[in-house]
């Protein structure tokens, strides 16, 4: 009897010892990585008072936005994220309100000669061969059919205040957010149940917040916007990655084979007519073609969670190209990133480690949440723009209308695809992703707002002849993702 005693005596030490020492590590973690973060907003506009210039590129002119940052109202983090970028086509899409004073102001910014602003680190970001084609980018000269969108904009959004997150979403965030906390404290405890659910909740949560503060279209609030952007981590995104590849380089040159990162992301695989076939493909798990577009599809959030930024990280190139096409902005410190990447890295190792004598329980907890995210965040993200009809090229019957050859808002509404178009419920389930073409064109404006407007705006895309990709439900735009992934990543 004794030495029973003795053992079940040691086996739950040896438990009490273990939850304790996960719940310290967490803390330990948030503690120091939250303070890290914090500290580096408070610290950002002493940096920015200093004498090294915040170089930005706007219709082929370089300017210093380091006094104007402290007064963007999009808050400096913004600006310090866009470092050394071309960032015309954001500004131009943003500043839709008050045109005439983000005018004003860009008038008063001091402009930078090109070798002081690449002196500073900056470079355009491409994937352009010499010899490409320039992107499409906004122009001050605006079409009949964007003069009027934004007419119909201003409007429907007479302030800033309007354009952001409704109350009613601001509920759903907070319910959201206990049932989240509910199913990573299943997670935490071995709950299988819980954990099963564990990926759809988080993407709700996802889906209500990080998208939209990372567009800044959540909250009229700078520190807001930034800190939502977290809910992303530690199963769909990493912040500091997504941010050059999502905004930066695919808000601005949607479905461009030349220029949009997203498009290049699995490598070898293709998501794009216009990506030339690698002769030499890698093989994965032994497979090539459209199976190995399945695999890396389901296996996606591993890449954008822990590969992507372990590249940045490490400063290594993206395979198989030859340089980092998810590089961190240039104010994230590399300690920063890595503490970034801990909690993706943990969610895979610590079941191993605490339920190491229940295998079967130790591997569903953590290889699941990242295959469930993963199928959630393929089917949900690629289904946008990797169709037949959303290549700029498109020689399907109707094509591409004659205004997005020259006019940049009419070529993001047709290289981009809306299914299941004013219904609210789906909105918020897929964050506005099934109204994308309206996305891109106003991104600053929270995805709550798109049912009441959409039909609108499809009335002044008809009268100016700017075509609208539409699918009647997200299983039709699902399937139209597969049989164009299918056709363009053959098997032999």
């Amino acid at each position: 009897m004794l030495p029973s005693r003795l053992l079940g005596s040691a086996r739950t030490s040896w438990r009490s010892s273990l939850v304790t020492f996960r719940y310290c590590v967490f803390l330990g973690f948030s503690t120091q990585f939250w303070r890290s973060r914090l500290h580096a907003l408070k610290q950002q506009s002493v940096g920015l008072r200093e004498n090294e210039s915040l170089p930005v590129r706007i219709n082929d002119k370089w300017y210093d936005v380091q006094k104007w940052a402290e007064e963007h109202p999009g808050g400096a983090w913004v600006l310090e994220f866009a470092r050394g970028r071309d960032v015309t086509a954001l500004f131009h899409a943003i500043h839709w309100h008050k045109r005439s004073r983000a005018a004003s102001v860009l008038q008063r910014l001091p402009q930078l000669d090109k070798v002081r602003a690449m002196h500073e680190g900056a470079e355009p970001f491409t994937f352009a061969q010499e010899g490409a084609a320039p992107p499409l980018q906004p122009t001050n000269e605006k079409s009949a059919f964007v003069e009027e969108l934004h007419e119909f904009l201003s409007q429907e959004f007479p302030t800033r205040e309007s354009t952001k997150a409704s109350p009613v979403q601001w509920a759903l965030i907070a319910l959201a957010l206990v049932c989240t906390a509910i199913c990573w404290w299943g997670w935490f405890h071995g709950d299988l149940w819980l954990t099963l659910f564990l990926p759809l909740v988080q993407w709700l949560l996802t889906s209500l917040t990080f998208h939209d503060a990372c567009h800044s279209a959540l909250s009229t609030v700078p520190e807001i916007n930034y800190l939502f952007q977290f809910t992303a981590h530690p199963l769909y995104e990493n912040v500091f990655v997504w941010y050059t590849q999502h905004l930066v380089s695919h808000h601005q040159y949607t479905n461009d084979d030349n220029y949009d990162s997203d498009i290049h992301i699995m490598g070898t695989t293709r998501l794009a007519e216009a990506t030339s076939r690698c002769d030499d493909p890698r093989p994965l798990f032994g497979t090539y073609g459209y199976t190995q577009f399945l695999v890396k599809g389901f296996l996606c959030t591993i890449g954008s969670c822990i590969m992507g930024p372990v590249w940045a990280l490490l400063d290594r190139p993206h395979p198989p190209y030859s340089y980092c096409i998810q590089p961190a902005p240039p104010n994230v410190s590399k300690l920063e990133l890595g503490l970034s990447i801990l909690p993706s890295v943990l969610v895979l190792i610590w079941p191993l480690l605490a339920f190491f004598a229940d295998p079967t329980r130790a591997l569903f907890l953590s290889v699941w949440p990242f295959l469930g995210s993963s199928a959630i965040w393929f089917v949900l993200a690629f289904t946008s723009h990797v169709q037949e009809e959303c290549q700029p090229a498109m020689t399907a019957a109707g094509g591409k209308s004659k205004l997005a050859e020259t006019c940049w808002w009419a070529r993001q509404a047709e290289t981009s695809l809306d299914y299941s178009v004013g219904d609210a419920f789906w909105g918020h389930v897929v964050s506005g992703l099934n109204a994308q073409s309206l996305h891109h064109l106003v991104p600053n404006v929270c995805h709550c707002h798109f049912p009441r407007i959409y039909s609108r705006y499809a009335e002044i895309c008809s009268k100016h002849g700017v075509r609208l990709n539409q699918r009647r439900n997200l299983l039709a735009a699902i399937d139209g993702l597969f049989s164009f992934a299918k056709r363009v990543n053959p098997e032999g």
